[in-house]
């Protein structure tokens, strides 16, 4: 069976909308000092444009400022500095910690993470995720060419663990970047089933799928159990 496991950060621990959310309602304000809008229809319309696109969307500024009307290039780089610095009250999802503690009693824990490399050692920070991983590695370090679905940043783990790629697990949440990335470096995969990718096809189908992270343990023993009875 597995000797290592690895996980997502955003949408996979914990619930990324705490955060976008919390950040529209503080570029609904901002855009009212801008241009005098109502701050509840911009954060509104940042809601839609991430709803519909994704955060994996790189125009999401573009597009919910030119559809407020109010695109302009210097407001965009603007959103991304403010977007990049805002700093909000996260937490796991339910159950998240105990299985994060337990697992990380038996096995090397690892964390893959894109995006902004400030930003997502912030929410480790926030989340109090350090204590639990042997180590978290941001593909932001790398470089963008870097980011997933490559492989490099999961080759990067195993080699790191000094083991197989086949005998580590990831988690996460995108099945075109996480389960996509781990699949390419040859480590097995579990597919958490929420937050916007829940519904987009994942083929091949991931080794465990999941409606919650915290079943994950439940998962591991039934997948145990019916490998003993083969």
């Amino acid at each position: 069976m597995y000797q290592a496991f690895g996980f997502d950060l955003d949408n996979t621990l914990y619930d990324q909308g705490q955060h976008l959310r919390s950040f529209f309602a503080e570029a609904g304000e901002w855009l009212r000092a801008q241009s005098g809008v109502a701050p509840e229809i911009a954060s509104a319309c940042f809601v839609a444009v991430w709803e519909r696109r994704t955060m994996a969307y790189p125009f999401l500024f573009d597009e919910a400022l030119r559809d407020l009307g109010l695109w302009r290039a210097d407001r965009v780089r603007d959103l991304i500095t403010k977007y990049r610095a805002h700093r909000c009250g996260l937490m796991l999802e339910p159950g998240v910690s105990g299985m994060l503690d337990r697992l990380s009693r038996r096995y090397p824990l690892f964390l893959i993470t894109d995006g902004n490399g400030e930003l997502q050692r912030s929410k480790v920070e926030e989340l109090r995720l350090s204590e639990f991983f042997k180590f978290i590695l941001y593909t932001d370090d790398y470089g963008p060419g870097w980011y997933k679905p490559s492989a490099h940043a999961f080759s990067r783990a195993a080699s790191l663990l000094d083991l197989p790629a086949a005998a580590c697990l990831f988690v996460g949440d995108d099945p075109d970047r996480d389960i996509e990335g781990a699949r390419r470096a040859g480590m097995a995969t579990a597919l958490v089933l929420r937050g916007p990718f829940q519904h987009r096809p994942c083929v091949p189908p991931p080794d465990i799928a999941l409606e919650r992270i915290a079943q994950l343990e439940t998962a591991l023993s039934e997948q145990r159990l019916a490998a003993l009875a083969m």
